[in-house]
């Protein structure tokens, strides 16, 4: 579908992916560069008004008290509760979903603070720590190490493959295939 002869309109040959047979028809072509912003209305336009409820929601969050009362004076759709057992690694509270943000926003709370309120991939969040239980690892330098590890591994890479795409004249072209 990536060769230069290709029209709006074409069709693949049927092809196998998977068990599946897979035909494909070309529908839009554009340019290289950025897209318009017609092109990606769709893909950025549910964001937005993710955005923008989050942000409205965001205004009517912002009493003060415990946080019943700012749920009560937010209205019904507000919903409170404990989670117990979080894990800093998962990035998951129990009965939101996956927050990996919030986690770790939560973590770096101190016993009896809360979070401003927090835009989450699943609503809008305002998170107290209530009790905080230290790990009863008592060395931590495996851990350490091995991060450390690991990050120069991928720093070591990275510098490298940055170094020879600027100094290299290359076009990528995998698109193509």
């Amino acid at each position: 579908m990536y060769s230069d002869d290709r029209e709006v309109g074409d069709v693949s040959t049927v092809f196998t992916i998977e068990n599946k047979n897979v035909v494909v028809l070309v529908v839009g072509m554009r340019d290289k560069g950025f897209a318009s912003v017609a092109d990606v209305k769709d893909q950025i336009e549910p964001k937005v008004i993710i955005e923008e409820k989050a942000r409205r929601i965001k205004e009517k969050l912002t009493g003060t008290g415990d946080l019943t009362a700012i749920a009560k004076a937010y209205g019904t759709d507000a919903l409170t509760g404990t989670v117990n057992d979080i894990i800093l690694s998962s990035g998951m509270l129990t009965g939101i979903g996956y927050e990996p943000e919030a986690v770790g926003s939560l973590f770096g709370l101190t016993k009896g603070k809360r979070t401003q309120a927090l835009t989450g991939d699943n609503g809008v969040l305002i998170l107290q720590c209530v009790n905080f239980t230290p790990s009863e690892v008592a060395d931590y330098n495996q851990f350490v190490t091995q991060l450390l590890q690991q990050r120069s591994a991928r720093m070591g890479y990275g510098i490298i493959e940055e170094a020879i795409r600027k100094s290299a004249d290359i076009v990528d072209m995998r698109y193509r295939f």
